[in-house]
Parts: C-alpha cells; sequence; structure tokens
C-alpha cells in the first residue's frame, strides 16, 4: 500500500490534471462559439476592425455586437 504522502501526492497530480483538461475543454469551446462571418459582399477580403464597428457596435446597419471589442474580429469570427 502506498505511504500518504504518495497517496496524497497521485491525487493532487491526477486533479490538476483533469482541471488542465478543463480548462483546455472551456478555452476551445469559448473560442469554437463566436459565429463565422455571414458570406455577404461587406464581409468578403480583409474587413478592417472600423468596418465591424461601424455596422456592429451600436446594431444600425448589422446585428448588434454583443460584447466588448476585442481589437481583432478575425481571431473569433473566420470566415466561412
Amino acid at each position: 500500500m502506498p505511504s500518504e504522502a504518495a497517496s496524497r501526492r497521485a491525487f493532487w497530480i491526477i486533479l490538476l490534471a483533469c482541471g488542465g483538461l478543463m480548462l483546455i475543454g472551456l478555452l476551445w469551446a469559448f473560442f469554437s462559439a463566436a459565429p463565422a462571418l455571414s458570406a455577404i459582399p461587406q464581409h468578403t477580403g480583409g474587413v478592417s476592425r472600423e468596418a465591424c464597428l461601424a455596422c456592429h457596435a451600436r446594431g444600425f446597419n448589422g446585428p448588434m455586437m454583443p460584447h466588448r471589442d476585442w481589437g481583432r474580429c478575425a481571431f473569433c469570427h473566420g470566415t466561412r
């Protein structure tokens, strides 16, 4: 039977491994949840940050952006 210290160490290793896997899964789910840009003419080519904010910041010309501006739209919202 392993000693108490070895059992405690194994417990923490297993707990940290499970926590790390959960963190990776949550990060993957967070970044894959953003919808891709729709296939309209305004989204073709390199869309600048200012162009995204002009339409989506207040929701006048497109759906309102439900989050803060993070600087790079294409990082989360890839093209189709």
